[in-house]
């Protein structure tokens, strides 16, 4: 049924993730991975979901003036909220554990 309703479209996903695209593919999707590079600044006043929503707006930005009728732009991130505290990607293995 999904796949039905977006065949119409050309799915263009805005992320790197491997799990992502791997997603994609196992829900049996076209899509084409097209990246812009941006700087993941979020306002500090924002928390929890609203910087994954904010820096989601944010990676679609850099697209708009390009995108066609039937393209079907998806952005996302996922951020890490501890104890009222972003944490932000590991720079390392050891910051990771």
């Amino acid at each position: 049924m999904l796949i039905e309703k977006v065949k119409k479209f050309h799915i263009i996903l805005a992320s790197a993730s491997p799990r992502r695209q791997e997603f994609f593919r196992k829900l049996g999707l076209d899509f084409e991975v097209r990246l812009k590079p941006i700087d993941e600044i979020f306002p500090n006043h924002l928390k929890r979901i609203d910087i994954a929503d904010f820096l989601a707006k944010l990676k679609a930005k850099p697209f708009l003036a390009e995108l066609k009728v039937n393209d079907l732009l998806i952005t996302s991130d996922t951020v890490v909220w501890h104890k009222g505290t972003f944490l932000g990607k590991p720079e390392d293995e050891e910051q990771a554990y």
